[in-house]
């Protein structure tokens, strides 16, 4: 059952691509009328690939839009809108462009949400808004695919953004966890445990202190003052920030603890953060006492694939970089890691993890003695 669940995503994305192709060849088709013109019908089918491009794009903001839509009704505020690896962020009043970019996602509207999170708050519109929207512009697309008929690069496009919008909206509504938990995953957690809100508001809520600038030990010691309980995917995320205010804090043995924990009771952590909290238990025992035996089963190759297509995020290179030194010994590599952690470091939207993977990163060269 649960391998099954984990095809649902390529299921769907195989169903897009055949539905596309499908539709190219009745685009062809109409096109050509019977000529065996070469250069027609290259034309034609690179058309028809910047137009399918051109709707999967337009869907993913139209998503996206989705969630700040209805997240603003529902009394969140503006944290960041990202498209593919672009990020807009709010920064002192002014909305700012930076690079950020997630594995297994083409976007990303964060909110923060409303109160404190021991009272009730909205959550469902926020998280569905996004599936609400594809539904909705997919039957527009339907119905303008009709209007130019007639017109067929623009028929083709409304057909293939009909499509595209469809089978998105039942790719993130229908639940199914993964790399990343999906929006309705996250909804059906939240309508099913009311503890669980509380670790889905902190979770947005220190995503939007972070984009303003703070660091993790800057934020109320009571919001990570919980158990390592983790019935579900949010809450396993929420002891997660657990373990990150710990270490913030200074309090490396009691984050590796909380992190231990996660690992060895195969909590449901989403495979990304289920992989970050590997590679940090990795870092601290090369920091520590640094055991074959340890690291090579912290070091699997699922953990190895997510982390490798997480590459971009400063936390993931501090764990190569204490690889490269105290692992390997390579301090040529590691100077390269530092060099692209520098130049991420220039248009990273969380500046204080940046400040805090400094401090990190500093803690390990003192420790390979550099």
């Amino acid at each position: 059952m649960k391998k099954l669940k984990e095809m649902i995503p390529m299921i769907m994305n195989a169903l897009i691509g055949a539905v596309c192709g499908i539709m190219m060849m009745q685009s062809l088709e109409n096109t050509l009328e019977g000529q065996k013109s070469v250069p027609l019908f290259i034309s034609v089918i690179l058309l028809d690939i910047v137009l399918m491009y051109a709707a999967y794009m337009l869907q993913v903001i139209i998503h996206e839009g989705g969630h700040y839509l209805f997240g603003k009704l529902s009394g969140y505020r503006f944290s960041s809108f990202r498209i593919l690896n672009l990020m807009w962020k709010k920064e002192d009043g002014h909305i700012v462009l930076k690079k950020f970019s997630l594995a297994g996602t083409g976007g990303q509207c964060l909110m923060e949400p409303p109160g404190n999170g021991d009272e009730p708050f909205p959550f469902i519109l926020y998280n569905m808004g996004g599936v609400i929207v594809n539904i909705i512009s997919a039957v527009i697309a339907v119905a303008l695919a009709s209007v130019f008929q007639a017109i067929e690069p623009l028929r083709m496009f409304f057909n293939m953004t009909a499509v595209i919008g469809f089978f998105t909206g039942m790719l993130n509504g229908i639940p199914f966890s993964g790399t990343v938990n999906n929006d309705g995953s996250n909804t059906l957690e939240l309508i099913r445990n009311p503890k669980t809100r509380k670790a889905f508001w902190l979770q947005m809520k220190t995503n939007a202190l972070t984009a303003q600038g703070k660091r993790m030990r800057e934020m109320p010691e009571e919001w990570f003052e919980t158990g390592n309980e983790a019935p579900d995917s949010l809450s396993a995320s929420a002891v997660l920030l657990k373990a990150d205010y710990l270490a913030d804090c200074g309090r490396y043995d009691e984050a590796e603890e909380v992190r231990k924990y996660l690992y060895e009771s195969d909590a449901p952590l989403p495979g990304v953060h289920k992989a970050y909290n590997a590679g940090e238990r990795i870092c601290y025992e090369l920091m520590h006492e640094n055991r074959s035996e340890v690291l090579t089963s912290l070091r699997t190759k699922e953990t190895d694939q997510i982390l490798k297509a997480l590459k971009s995020q400063p936390a993931v290179m501090r764990i190569e970089y204490a690889w490269a030194l105290l692992r390997d010994h390579n301090k040529e590599n590691a100077e390269k890691i530092l060099a692209d952690f520098e130049k991420t470091a220039k248009l990273y939207p969380y500046p204080g993890e940046i400040e805090a993977e400094r401090e990190k990163l500093a803690e390990i060269r003192a420790k390979a003695a550099l």
